[in-house]
């Protein structure tokens, strides 16, 4: 038994592991977000009026055929990420104001919102599946993960307090102890969240392609004296590399996030 005590021990080690490589992620990403400097770009309005954000909104979703939901562009509560910011039920458009600096940036970011969200709407299957990428599969493994660690760590001290009467006199708890699916499943999980992460990550140019190939017919029409201001925000969206960001947020406030483009998950 002391062997299969090593290995189980082992095994919550390289558990443990992954939990600290996760919190070191999330750490490095929220670094990187602190030091982050949002370029301001030049342009002749300093700011946009509600008035033209409102007619703007209105003529992009007849353009993206969801005249039929409701925008609402406000300050909201807390952070809404991309491609959950659609209230099919409701038949609402959130977009939750954050820190702007620049007409191009808010010009981006309200099109991208709209943008995702009527593609969802309308069920498009491109979309469909970065939202299953990004949003749907991760919450899985994340659930998988943390609820398969913690019985990892639970029954490793149950071994610890009374192998003998608490173990060995439970079937299933020796089944458990003896065959560590529970370490193991919480190692699989652990690397299907790095595979997800690293494919989103790379379907961030995918994703980008897909948007401008749509959306800069729309500005170039509707949006001519913006058009430059644009431009110079679809640079900076795809000069930065991830499409998930994951930071440690103290707060659920939205005052802090910094404008990374209109599709990075925070």
């Amino acid at each position: 038994m002391a062997g299969l005590s090593n290995m189980n021990f082992l095994l919550l080690i390289t558990v443990a592991s992954t939990f600290l490589f996760l919190v070191g992620v999330r750490l490095y990403f929220t670094l990187y977000h602190n030091k982050m400097e949002v370029p301001v770009i030049k342009s002749a309005d300093i700011n946009i009026s509600s008035s033209k954000i409102d007619e703007m909104i209105r003529l992009f979703q007849i353009y993206s055929n969801c005249a039929d939901l409701k925008v609402v562009y406000e300050r909201q509560n807390s952070y809404i990420k991309t491609f959950c910011n659609l209230n099919r039920k409701k038949k609402l458009i959130i977009i939750p104001t954050i820190t702007i600096n620049s007409v191009g940036y808010e010009i981006d970011y309200i099109l991208g919102r709209i943008w995702t969200a009527a593609k969802i709407y309308n069920k498009n299957p491109n979309i469909m599946n970065y939202r299953r990428l990004t949003i749907i599969y991760p919450i899985f493994f994340k659930i998988v993960y943390y609820a398969f660690l913690v019985f990892s760590i639970i029954l490793f001290i149950l071994s610890k307090v009374d192998y003998e009467n608490i173990i060995l006199s439970n079937s299933f708890l020796f089944f458990l102890y003896r065959i560590p699916i529970l370490s193991i499943t919480t190692i699989a999980a652990f690397l299907g969240l790095i595979i997800l992460f690293v494919m989103a990550q790379n379907s961030k140019i995918n994703l980008e392609d897909y948007y401008e190939m749509e959306v800069s017919v729309f500005v170039k029409d509707q949006l001519v004296g913006y058009q430059s201001d644009y431009l110079a925000a679809r640079v900076y969206s795809r000069s930065i590399p991830y499409l998930q960001i994951p930071i440690m947020k103290f707060s659920r406030s939205t005052d802090n996030i910094k404008y990374f483009g209109p599709f990075n998950l925070f």
